[in-house]
């Protein structure tokens, strides 16, 4: 399961062939994945429920044709470094945000570090009017704000 919001998934698995002291430990699967941007936010439902006709895409999704599903969005919105922050930093500090031989890379990889994130001023959850309900939850869930809410915390200047 991954969350609504997800664009960026990543999977692994890997067959053992034989596990010792496991009851059915013939032939198990192991499955791990990361995905981008994070869920289990706190405040935020995992899921969007909608049985209607009509389906609700967040900000800035297109539809697919035929108006069954929601596609991913533009991975811009997602300002964050899609590697390790300190290996980041020393891409930066080494000047490798701006070398022509790596920058493509080191660009597509560390969005944030290097400045290159074009977000735009919107916001990406359907759930957003409950921090415009409590101002204070803009405050307190900052950094899960910025990523959803930008437009309804007033958030778009901080990236």
């Amino acid at each position: 399961m991954v969350w609504d919001h997800t664009s960026l998934v990543g999977c692994y698995a890997k067959r053992c062939p034989l596990l010792r002291n496991v009851e059915h430990g013939k032939n198990a699967w192991f499955l791990a994945c990361l995905y981008s941007p994070r869920g289990n936010i706190a405040i935020l439902p995992p899921y969007t429920r909608n049985c209607g006709r009509l389906i609700l895409c967040h900000d800035g999704q297109q539809r697919s044709q035929d108006r069954r599903l929601c596609l991913p969005q533009e991975r811009d919105f997602l300002c964050e470094d899609h590697n390790m922050p300190r290996e980041c930093r020393d891409y930066e500090r080494q000047g490798m945000c701006h070398d022509r031989k790596r920058r493509y890379y080191v660009n597509r990889i560390c969005l944030k570090t290097c400045k290159k994130c074009t977000i735009p001023c919107s916001d990406k959850s359907v759930h957003c009017s409950y921090f415009t309900a409590n101002v204070t939850m803009c405050i307190s869930y900052k950094k899960d704000a910025s990523m959803f809410c930008r437009k309804s915390c007033d958030l778009c200047h901080d990236i």
